[in-house]
């Protein structure tokens, strides 16, 4: 399911609205495509909160990893559907998706 945000669609994941999204503040993450007007071009983008972002960091570091990268990661300060909107409108205003690279054109 989509929902237009500044010339961009947001695409959730198979089933989302419903109970995955009443889950997602909680779970504290969410990946969704975003494809820009021309419906062709796509953006993985990982929506995180601080605290499961630190929780990820914390696995990683138990791994004796010392980092963790995650391309397209914007950090909120709730994973909400509506935070996740805003950012991706947000974004769109700035130019954020001019600069990074598009999973399909």
């Amino acid at each position: 399911m989509s929902a237009g945000s500044s010339g961009y669609e947001i695409d959730f994941p198979e089933g989302y609205f419903g109970q995955l999204e009443e889950d997602t503040p909680a779970r504290g993450w969410l990946e969704v495509t975003v494809r820009a007007s021309d419906g062709k071009t796509r953006y993985r983008v990982a929506f995180y909160d601080p605290v499961r972002l630190k929780q990820t960091l914390d696995d990683y570091a138990q791994q004796g990893q010392v980092h963790y990268a995650e391309p397209n990661l914007v950090l909120l300060t709730e994973v909400s559907t509506a935070n996740v909107k805003k950012a991706v409108a947000e974004l769109a205003r700035e130019g954020y998706f001019d600069q990074i690279k598009p999973t399909h054109s």
